[in-house]
């Protein structure tokens, strides 16, 4: 800390300033949801289901397109964007609302739950442009024997905007790499930590040989694990 007054006030102008917590004001707001993607999807038996995403919003519902033939080792492209017009919202409403998604087992007569995630509406409009953009995120079934269960993990975009924001456009992600993933609170993660050893390299072949004679190699690895490049 410096004890010059001039010192102190160049400290402060080059600190970070915090981000301000953005206020929800009573009005009309619209949620766009990108609904793009699922896999891991907890499928008993390698069975074949068709399964489809609601999302429900102050008691509204919509769903994306239906998709069929999906095990536990398919990655589901939905592609499907969703609206809701949320219109005369007072403040406490808003600061109560929750995006409650679902990924359903469509079924003859009745869907059921494979997994859920829930966030406040708040929450998100405080994120910066108001938008939560290419996020994982872990389902869990909280009508299942094990709670603490990943069910599914889906990859969306959310924004929401009142009359004075801007709205953010909504595109699929092109980075098939992103691992950006939002748990649930009720999930307590266990983490671990992987090492690997690289011992040796044998046989490699020789190249440069027209310009060295003998020829070599300049050789690295590399490593791709959870999305990640070591």
């Amino acid at each position: 800390m410096a004890d010059n007054p001039e010192e102190r006030k160049e400290e402060q102008k080059a600190a970070p300033a915090k981000k301000e917590v953005a206020q929800m004001k009573a009005g009309d707001y619209t949620l766009h949801l990108l609904l793009q993607k699922a896999k891991d999807i907890a499928v008993a038996d390698e069975n074949a289901i068709n399964v489809v995403i609601e999302v429900e919003v102050q008691d509204k519902k919509e769903s994306s397109a239906e998709k069929g033939n999906v095990t536990s080792s398919s990655v589901v492209d939905f592609n499907s964007h969703v609206f809701f017009e949320l219109m005369g919202q007072t403040v406490a409403k808003l600061e109560q609302t929750k995006i409650v998604v679902r990924l359903l087992e469509k079924g003859y007569f009745k869907n059921s739950l494979i997994g859920m995630f829930e966030m406040d509406l708040s929450f998100l409009y405080n994120l910066d442009a108001h938008t939560a953009e290419h996020r994982w995120v872990a389902l869990i079934n909280p009508e299942s024997e094990d709670f603490s269960a990943i069910a599914s993990y889906l990859k969306l975009s959310a924004n929401v905007y009142g009359v004075d924001d801007e709205p953010k456009e909504l595109k699929m992600d092109e980075n098939p790499d992103s691992d950006d993933c939002l748990m649930p609170a009720a999930l307590k993660p266990k983490y671990e930590q992987l090492r690997m050893y690289i011992i040796r390299g044998e046989h490699l072949p020789r190249l440069d040989v027209a310009m060295v004679g003998a020829g070599s190699m300049d050789a690295y690895i590399k490593c791709k694990f959870n999305g990640k490049k070591l």
